[in-house]
């Protein structure tokens, strides 16, 4: 008993201190991770008003499109406002007498806009961290003040932000696959342990301490697979334990699981428990914008490119991997207003004239809806690529110097920071539209997404919080992580003590955990952009031993 009250009473103290770092580290953590949070999603999105959610929790939106009322020719051959018809009576040369036939059209006659409706669920991300009373009783000591409770919450706090990140760039198409298994090599007899590459070089996706699970890609982890990772209903526990991005190197260890004897190249890579069942296999996430992206197909009226979210679940058979409520969908093949550009340059680099290829059928075709896109964000090789097509051209200009190229690559600009290389990308203008181009490792290789960020078009939409949580007023607004043993409990408190049964009986450990979560959704106004893949990179990877 005397070591629960010291347990409470050094969670009492260290609370502050706690609740200060992970507000401190979520807003130092997200710009760093990949600068889509820095320079677009964190300053760029808006929020959505809490009256746009239906009562189970959804976002709903409702779309008109089109012509309204009717509008025809007159039959006169002079202004029938006017002067009236044709069939005028006239009196000598300077004088006639109307004679109006011509009537406006029927009101009725007229076409309205039936209006349709698009769903999205909210979504929940949960977490947990625990401390133990010999960790809050060292960090007690002056000599290791900040050097135990701080480093725990930064990697807690890191953790948050590489998984919204990853939501931002995978999708339900594949089952939120944050990359396939190629170039794998396995060792070890307990721990076990499997390096491989990922398959789409995104890999910043992965992260030491990051725990994922394995599918079969004969089952497709879209469609629930099978779990490789699992023995008996039971899954067993895989972690990334180094990543080498010198190398585009992951290695992945495991006590219980052999990969030995199970891992196979072309395997799928997904956030841990990120399965569930519901009328259907199904993964989950926070939507992302190739949630949004959908070029359509017309060679099959139910595939996931067609429908925003993915397929319809309204069945066990469609649920797989789709996000869509049965009935709020919206299929872009009837709805094209929606439809997104989809380009395969087919290993072919970009150069700077098919860009503005892309970008002005992308203008043509949408800007009677008013949809326009002002951010590019691509792989590293395929910017690198692009500056290649554009070093050795010698463009002179008046003076006889050569042309800057300085606004048109990697170059960073004025955002500052350690990364400013890579967060504050590089402008392109072109008919009057100014774009913004970012370097993520993060998007998977040879792809170009085209996004609209301006006037807070993506928005995050948040439920009230529940009374007795814990929220972090200083974090950044795209990160709304709350902290629920007070609202468990009804104390004030953010710690919940941890049982063991021992002998048959529940009794407290020495450990203290603290759970939360992260309940929003991401939504944009215009679900139209582009995305372009095929495209040939131009980065290297490994090292040169000789020098």
């Amino acid at each position: 008993m005397p070591a629960l009250i010291s347990s409470g009473q050094l969670f009492n103290t260290h609370v502050e201190r706690i609740e200060d770092v992970i507000n401190k580290n979520v807003d130092i953590m997200l710009p760093g991770v990949d600068p889509i949070w820095e320079n677009m999603v964190t300053s760029s999105t808006g929020v959505g008003p809490v009256d746009a959610l239906g009562r189970e929790y959804k976002i709903l939106k409702v779309f008109m499109g089109g012509l309204t009322g009717i509008f025809e020719q007159g039959r006169s051959r002079n202004d029938f406002a006017l002067f009236g018809d044709a069939t005028d009576e006239t009196f000598g040369d300077r004088l006639f007498q109307q004679q109006v036939t011509q009537s406006f059209p029927d009101a009725l006659d007229g076409m309205n806009q039936k209006p349709y409706r698009f769903g999205l669920p909210m979504r929940t991300m949960v977490a947990n961290i625990a401390f133990t009373l010999g960790e809050l009783q060292a960090e007690a000591s002056p000599a290791f003040i900040g050097q135990i409770v701080a480093p725990k919450l930064e990697g807690f706090s890191r953790n948050i932000a590489q998984t919204l990140c990853n939501s931002w760039y995978t999708s339900q198409n594949d089952g939120y696959v944050i990359s396939t298994v190629t170039n794998h090599s396995d060792s070890g007899s307990g721990p076990y342990f499997a390096e491989f590459e990922p398959g789409n070089k995104a890999i910043d996706r992965f992260m030491v301490g990051m725990q994922v699970d394995i599918y079969n890609p004969s089952g497709g982890a879209a469609t629930g697979g099978t779990r490789r990772n699992e023995s008996g209903g039971v899954r067993q526990t895989v972690v990334v334990d180094f990543v080498d991005e010198i190398t585009n190197t992951v290695r992945l260890v495991s006590n219980d699981f052999n990969f030995n004897s199970t891992l196979t190249d072309n395997d799928v890579i997904v956030h841990a428990n990120s399965h569930y069942t519901d009328s259907g296999a199904k993964f989950t996430n926070i939507a992302g914008i190739n949630s949004f992206l959908k070029g359509g197909d017309s060679s099959a009226s139910s595939t996931m490119f067609n429908t925003i979210l993915g397929t319809v679940g309204g069945s066990a058979s469609a649920a797989a991997a789709g996000e869509s409520i049965f009935g709020e969908e919206i299929n872009v093949n009837e709805k094209p207003e929606h439809k997104s550009l989809f380009r395969n340059l087919n290993s072919s680099l970009l150069t700077e004239h098919t860009l503005r290829q892309i970008l002005r059928r992308f203008h043509a075709a949408k800007a009677k809806h008013g949809q326009t896109i002002d951010t590019l964000v691509a792989s590293d090789g395929v910017w690198l690529g692009y500056e290649s097509t554009k070093i050795g051209r010698e463009i002179l200009d008046r003076t006889g110097r050569l042309s800057s190229l300085a606004t048109q690559g990697s170059e960073g600009g004025s955002a500052g920071g350690a990364n400013d290389q890579f967060n504050s990308g590089f402008n392109f203008s072109m008919d009057g539209k100014s774009y913004t181009g970012y370097t993520s490792c993060y998007v998977e290789e040879g792809t170009m997404y085209g996004l609209k960020m301006g006037g807070g078009n993506y928005k995050k939409y948040v439920p009230p919080s529940v009374a007795g949580t814990s929220s972090f007023d200083q974090a950044p607004a795209f990160a709304p992580f709350e902290f629920v043993a007070g609202a468990l409990t009804g104390t004030g408190t953010n710690q919940l003590p941890i049982y063991t049964n021992a002998g048959g009986k529940n009794m407290v450990t020495e450990a203290s955990q603290m759970p939360g979560y992260l309940r929003m959704q991401v939504c944009p106004d215009q679900f139209a952009g582009l995305k372009v893949v095929g495209i040939t990179e131009d980065r290297i990877y490994g090292q040169d031993q000789t020098v």
